[in-house]
């Protein structure tokens, strides 16, 4: 799980996503974090479910929570890119690896009238 690293609280401005995620140091804001986790736990249960015995409704279900969390990190935060502790090692990290998962998602869930 991503962690905020110390010393970053992020921005006052509440006019960009970017200032309400990233600090002064380039560093992720917890809010932004929580939102990345999200969609990375959400998109894990969703492609642990397709691998297992297929149940068509708890299927369903999870794809709707997984396009909830996209939602909630989309389009707000399509562009951000800041610097996160994974494993005692700064890295840099961005919601654009999640886009297109999340456009397909979404696309596919129109498809089938959800």
């Amino acid at each position: 799980m991503l962690t905020a690293c110390a010393g970053g609280g992020g921005s006052d401005s509440k006019d960009s996503a970017k200032a309400q995620s990233v600090d002064a140091n380039g560093y992720c804001t917890q809010e932004y974090l929580t939102l990345y986790n999200d969609v990375a736990l959400e998109f894990a249960h969703l492609q642990s479910m397709l691998g297992g015995i297929p149940n068509e409704q708890l299927i369903l279900n999870q794809m709707k929570e997984t396009n909830a969390s996209c939602k909630r990190l989309f389009p707000k935060y399509a562009d951000v890119t800041c610097k996160t502790e994974l494993q005692n090692q700064v890295q840099e990290i961005g919601s654009g690896i999640y886009k297109e998962g999340c456009q397909m998602l979404k696309e596919g869930m129109a498809k089938h009238g959800l």
